[in-house]
């Protein structure tokens, strides 16, 4: 009913239409020509021939009704050709299944209609397309690009749908260098399987409040996801990307030789290019048109995060002579877990200027810098202004960067930036490489971390002129792994009005868990690590809160020069400046009106000099600096040197130094006083006590001792004891704790004599020094009579230096030993000592006639000791002869006990108790026994037998005798 009343009101309103309703009247109608046709299309028409406007026609309209009036190719081969006879036309309000081509019309304008083929065009002379309100989607026959458009074209509102029919893009347009391409209001589909868009030589392009989705890219050979830009300038506002991919450069768009480009109000998401560019890629073969790319106010969420990923670029990357101007950008999850993940990516002339970007989250896997990466270069210039990243991760397991890696002849410039969250496994914040000029301005990092100790700062280059880092108003805040804050080689860096604080506190602690990947000089410099042929100065910087073993550390002859500053706070096992030429560590260090307070260490809070070597090349000049509050658990509060040749190379003017402390030295310690450094005004700090120190000099007995005279084989006194002084004479300590000391601390000694072939010594020779002396042992001296010295003689000088008077010498007078004296060797050498016997213990009645030796000829004890009495010897014969008798009597017994047992019943010998009569011949037997077994030698058991048999015996013959006794009396 609704569609018969709608189609008798446009059919009022087509009165002067050609209503077709097949496609013969369609050819028909065309075939006529006619200065306006005026075509309405009823109904669903097949058509298996294609359409070919031929005869001139100067205004063509062909309308229909919506959803209903379809113009429909069997044959998709065929198609609609509208020639150059057509100057202008008219499509609306229909449906067309199957393809277009237009060849030099003039204008074109079509509204509500819904297409369903490839379109074609050829134009020398364009007027406009309009294309307003279309659905597009492609047919099954495949072609390159399934809508090619030239002309001045304008889309608004419309839909475009892509398929895998359209080999590389959805819509190819071709300015010809004359025509603009005008899109707004609409929206492309790849659907997942092809590009959207290729634009050449366009004259203008306009896209505004436009969607982009699912655009994707399959071919290896193909750059832009979503569109190539080639020859033309594009200002593209308020459009929104989704789902893109593209297999190679490009995520979105491809710039290649733009003529000029603006893009502003973009929404980017879920949009990656597997190789380089996932926002943009852009290209520029010539260096004469100098023009930019800009950026305005883009939003990027979640790039990368897919495989195949094999670069970086994550936002944006830029070769040849490409420019880029990005301002207002913000980013977010830009992944890349197995490759390079940096954000920018640069390349040969490239330029790159950026104000107020903001990225939360990058994480890659690859040697670049997770921010800005230049490669290749040949001359890259960078500017920066106002920039935030936070929660940046590198995890590939070389070095590579979390800010920047700079590769070649790359100059750069930074402005108001925040870094914080950054961790990888082998990262510095920044790799800057050959010739590369870098300018950081207002600068601030917060927690940073490398799993393997790295440099915050790297500046590596080949040539020192070119090279340069400058920083100022750098803020770096909880460093937590190890590595120097800055490291040069063949580079210049000058840092001022910074603040560097709350660096390695896992020092502290012992419990920094950076692997180290190089020498151990260079991980254990804690501020700087300068090699090759640097400069490094700091400007008004102040120091807080740094730990470890070092602060800087020239190899070779660098210069360091700090001016105005302070360190506050800090722990350097080594001091601050340590100079060690054994390890080629030297340099010229230029200190000017700097402060050192509360600085901690173990020699040397300042400066530690362990070796300068003559004619070298360290150099060190400290002016108007002030030293207080600094403390050094073992030597030397603010100096300490062990190197005999600092007399002409370190000096300090004008200092001033407060209530500084050292266990030994509080303001200085050195190895002697030929090898102190310049002091002006070191006077003055003579004069307070433990001021200036050195290494031990000599050794000195705590007691006057002209001579020690003694007997050979007598023992020196007890109490003798030395102590060490330095050039001061301050005595020095050898060591208090034992639960901190190391072996190697010890201060090991030996004794010996001056003529070790007439005298030798005897018992503990060797022992260790304690506290503030070394204690002589107790030893014995044997010798010939004469004179000796007994030398005491360091062998190990624990924590000090080894010093030339290292021993002291007592003489020893060995006397003529007295005739009431022994007189002997005691040890079976040839040396004899003089002693009086003694005999430990005693000798009991016998007498003492030497060591350990008694006479017992004048007692009747024998023994060593006099202490045993004179075994008797036996007498075989009369052993003999009390066998005898008792085997006798033992036989006379048995034969009287078998008499009782044979006459038992006889009255007589019941008469005297049978039984106890055989208990007392058995006890008679055991006695007998008893008897016998004294005649033999002693052995244990038969000691028990001898006890046994005679109280057994005795009990026997008595105990029966008692019993039988009793029985009578009753």
């Amino acid at each position: 009913m609704f569609l018969n009343f709608l189609l008798i009101i446009i059919f009022l309103i087509k009165l002067n239409s050609e209503i077709v309703n097949n496609a013969d009247e369609f050819q028909n109608i065309i075939s006529k020509g006619g200065d306006e046709v005026d075509i309405f299309v009823n109904s669903y028409i097949e058509i298996k021939e294609s359409l070919n406007f031929n005869k001139p026609v100067k205004k063509l309209l062909i309308d229909g009704i919506p959803y209903y009036s379809v113009l429909s190719f069997f044959d998709f081969s065929k198609q609609l050709n509208f020639t150059s006879n057509v100057n202008e036309i008219h499509i609306k309000n229909i449906s067309i299944v199957g393809n277009i081509y237009f060849n030099d019309t003039k204008k074109i304008f079509m509204d509500n209609v819904s297409i369903n083929g490839n379109i074609y065009s050829h134009f020398n002379n364009n007027e406009y397309i309009k294309l307003v309100n279309i659905v597009y989607r492609p047919i099954s026959i495949s072609s390159k690009n399934c809508i090619n458009l030239e002309g001045n074209v304008e889309i608004d509102n419309s839909q475009f749908y892509g398929s895998l029919s359209c080999q590389q893009r959805l819509f190819d347009f071709n300015g010809c260098n004359k025509y603009k391409l005008i899109i707004k209001n609409s929206y492309f589909s790849g659907e997942n399987q092809c590009s959207c868009l290729n634009i050449s030589n366009g004259k203008e392009v306009k896209i505004k409040n436009t969607t982009f989705e699912n655009s994707h890219i399959f071919r290896e050979n193909l750059d832009g996801g979503v569109m190539k830009l080639s020859n033309s300038y594009m200002n593209i506002i308020n459009c929104k990307f989704f789902n893109n991919i593209c297999l190679n450069n490009g995520g979105i768009f491809y710039l290649h030789n733009m003529l000029g480009f603006e893009a502003e109000g973009l929404e980017i998401f879920n949009s990656t290019a597997l190789i380089n560019g996932s926002m943009a890629y852009i290209r520029t073969e010539n260096n004469k048109n100098k023009l930019i790319a800009k950026f305005r106010n883009i939003r990027q969420i979640n790039t990368g995060n897919i495989p195949g990923m094999t670069s970086g670029g994550l936002i944006l990357h830029l070769s040849n002579f490409a420019s880029a101007d990005i301002e207002n950008y913000y980013a977010e999850n830009l992944i890349s877990n197995n490759v390079s993940g940096g954000a920018f990516y640069l390349a040969d002339n490239s330029k790159l200027t950026i104000k107020n970007i903001e990225i939360n989250k990058i994480l890659g896997n690859g040697i670049d810098g997770l921010f800005i990466t230049s490669y290749n270069a040949i001359d890259i210039n960078i500017s920066v202004t106002n920039y935030t990243l936070n929660d940046l991760k590198q995890n590939y397991s070389r070095q590579s960067a979390a800010f920047i890696w700079f590769d070649l002849k790359t100059t750069a410039s930074f402005k108001h930036g925040n870094i914080t969250n950054v961790n990888g496994e082998n990262i510095n914040l920044m790799y800057i490489s050959d010739s590369c000029k870098v300018d950081i301005e207002d600068l601030y990092v917060d927690n940073f971390f490398s799993k393997t100790a790295r440099a915050l700062i790297n500046s590596h280059s080949n040539e020192k002129e070119y090279s340069s880092f400058i920083a100022n108003k750098l803020n770096l805040n909880n460093i937590k792994s190890q590595g120097a804050i800055i490291e040069l080689l063949w580079s210049n860096a000058v840092i001022t009005n910074s603040n560097i604080k709350n660096i390695h506190s896992c020092y502290l602690g012992n419990n920094c868990t950076s692997r180290r990947d190089g020498t151990l000089d260079e991980y254990e410099a804690e501020i700087g690590y300068l090699h090759g042929n640097c400069d490094l100065t700091f400007n008004n910087t102040k120091f807080e809160n740094i730990y470890g073993v070092r602060g800087f550390s020239l190899i070779n002859n660098q210069k360091l020069e700090i001016n105005d500053s302070s360190f506050y706070n800090c722990y350097f096992k080594n001091g601050i400046f340590e100079i060690n030429n054994e390890k080629s560590m030297d340099g010229k260090y230029v200190i000017n009106n700097t402060n050192f307070t509360n600085i901690n260490s173990e020699n040397g809070s300042i400066l530690h000099i362990k070796s300068i070597v003559k004619n070298s090349y360290s150099n060190v000049n400290i002016r108007n600096a002030i030293f207080q509050n600094n403390t050094a658990s073992k030597f030397g509060g603010v100096l300490y040197s062990v190197s005999p040749n600092i007399e002409h190379v370190i000096f300090l003017f004008s200092c001033k130094f407060k209530n500084n402390h050292a266990l030994i030295g509080n303001n200085v310690y050195c190895l002697n006083r030929d090898s102190e450094p310049y002091i002006s005004g070191k006077e003055n700090l003579l004069r307070v006590y433990n001021s200036f120190v050195t290494n031990p000099t000599k050794l000195k007995l705590t007691r006057n001792i002209d001579e020690i005279s003694l007997f050979s084989g007598e023992s020196i006194p007890e109490g003798i004891s030395c102590q060490l002084y330095d050039d001061y004479d301050n005595i020095q300590l050898f060591g208090t704790n034992l639960q901190n000391i190391q072996s190697e601390d010890f201060f090991l000694f030996n004794l010996e004599i001056n003529d070790t072939y007439n005298a030798k010594l005897v018992g503990q020779i060797n022992s260790f020094c304690w506290n503030s002396t070394c204690d002589f042992p107790p030893v014995k001296v044997i010798g010939n009579p004469g004179k000796y010295k007994l030398k005491l003689k360091l062998n190990s000088f624990g924590y000090y230096s080894p010093f030339k008077y290292n021993y002291v010498e007592i003489n020893i007078k060995i006397k003529e030993c007295n005739s009431s004296f022994i007189y002997q060797s005691t040890d079976g050498g040839r040396l004899k000592s003089c002693y009086l016997p003694v005999c430990k213990p005693s000798c009991n009645m016998g007498e003492c006639v030497n060591n350990d030796v008694c006479d017992c000829s004048k007692t009747k004890l024998v023994g060593r000791r006099c202490n045993e009495y004179v075994k008797i010897t036996r007498i075989k014969l009369i052993d003999y002869l009390i066998r005898i008798v008792v085997g006798f009597f033992s036989i006379a017994t048995l034969c009287a006990m078998g008499l009782i047992i044979y006459y038992r019943n006889y009255p007589e010998i019941k008469g005297g108790s049978y039984d106890f009569l055989i208990l007392i011949l058995v006890g008679l037997i055991l006695n007998y026994v008893y008897i016998v077994l004294l005649t033999l030698e002693r052995t244990k058991i038969k000691c028990v037998l001898i006890y046994l048999f005679n109280n057994i015996g005795f009990s026997l013959i008595f105990g029966s005798i008692l019993v039988k006794t009793l029985r009578i009396y009753k």
